[in-house]
């Protein structure tokens, strides 16, 4: 009978240890969720601080000197049309990513 009741003992202690792994399991899966969630949002950022950084030069470039050229609007309207296009593309897939 005492081997019996020490089968039973070392049983329970498994099946808690089975508990245990299988909670930490859960919670290490909630953890990387979450990391990963921060890593996407990390790259979002950085992805808009380098279209920001982007677009700043653009507008230098943009907005240059028109003294005595008579065609600046036709040279630089058409750059600011696609950077503002551009700038809508990188919108949109902003969106698409997050599930919008």
């Amino acid at each position: 009978m005492g081997a019996i009741k020490d089968v039973m003992a070392v049983m329970r202690e498994v099946l808690l240890l089975t508990d245990k792994i299988d909670r930490s399991g859960q919670t290490l899966s909630e953890i990387s969720n979450e990391l990963r969630n921060h890593d996407h949002r990390l790259i979002r950022l950085e992805t808009m601080v380098e279209v920001s950084k982007y677009q700043v030069s653009q507008k230098q470039v943009i907005g240059a000197d028109k003294t005595g050229k008579d065609r600046w609007y036709e040279k630089y309207v058409p750059i600011a049309d696609r950077i503002y296009d551009e700038h809508l593309d990188t919108l949109r897939k902003e969106n698409l990513k997050d599930g919008s």
